[in-house]
């Protein structure tokens, strides 16, 4: 089900990679995210798992590195954007950006 963010705030999609970098540019470290196809569906395949999440192996793998960021983008540019905080207790979280995994 969509959030009521992702239902009222129109996302260009086709700049997902200038909103990704522009995180990235304010340190907040991102990933990509396997985007949601229109049936709800995840695009990863699993008919298990959850949507969004990330393309990369592990939240380890988060980044504000500008070039890595383009090198994911360029490979799937559809993917959503997920910013990785960490705890105090050196903990990861991920945190979907709301509407940039698709319908």
């Amino acid at each position: 089900m969509a959030t009521y963010l992702e239902r009222h705030v129109a996302i260009d999609r086709s700049r997902l990679l200038d909103y990704a970098l522009s995180y990235a540019r304010h340190g907040w470290r991102v990933v990509p995210l396997y985007e949601r196809l229109p049936d709800g569906r995840c695009a990863c395949e699993r008919p298990s798992c959850s949507v969004p999440h990330p393309r990369v192996p592990t939240l380890a793998c988060a980044t504000t590195d500008e070039e890595e960021i383009r090198r994911w983008w360029r490979l799937a540019p559809r993917a959503g954007i997920g910013v990785v905080i960490t705890g105090r207790d050196g903990s990861e979280t991920l945190l979907p950006i709301p509407g940039t995994s698709g319908p």
